[in-house]
């Protein structure tokens, strides 16, 4: 649904090839530039339980060790789901859509994401945790973790490619 820009939100889909080779690419990465993980926390969505499968695999973690949490979903973009993203995105800034009644509020996600993160603190004993999450709410837990407003979603759009290693703390 990415590819065809289109609103996945909390709708199960797939990792395209693409998805997949960007996984392993991370992988590469993660295993080049950090001596060991010491858990991995993922959406239990099929495309995010599916790349933390993909970077497990290339950084020698155990797959059975993978924890799955509903705090990580993405964004619920409730009926807009399946429809075009273009309406509601400029090229540098994400267009509000919390007044959409069956839409999840970013002050929501941020809510949600900052829940994640305390929970995330409570593993005091692993120093390494990956997050294996989606987009809008990467977004939400970077602005949590660094004590930023909800606001900067539509103020200081910044997009989270697909992938992408992003260091909160």
């Amino acid at each position: 649904m990415n590819a065809k820009k289109l609103f996945s939100g909390q709708t199960e889909t797939p990792l395209t090839s693409k998805g997949i080779a960007q996984a392993k690419t991370t992988a590469k990465l993660i295993k080049q530039n950090i001596q060991k993980v010491d858990l991995i926390i993922a959406s239990p969505y099929e495309r995010t339980s599916h790349t933390a499968r993909i970077i497990a695999d290339g950084i020698n973690y155990p797959k059975d060790k993978i924890m799955f949490h509903e705090l990580l979903i993405e964004r619920s973009y409730g009926d807009l789901d399946g429809s075009s993203t273009k309406k509601y995105f400029r090229k540098d800034k994400h267009m509000n859509i919390d007044h959409i009644e069956t839409v999840e509020t970013v002050e929501d996600l941020q809510i949600r994401a900052q829940k994640a993160l305390d929970l995330v603190r409570t593993f005091n004993d692993h120093d390494i945790i990956l997050i294996v999450g989606h987009g809008s709410y990467g977004r939400a837990l970077y602005r949590a973790a660094n004590n930023l407003p909800h606001t900067l979603e539509f103020e200081l759009f910044f997009p989270i490619d697909n992938a992408k290693l992003l260091e909160l703390l």
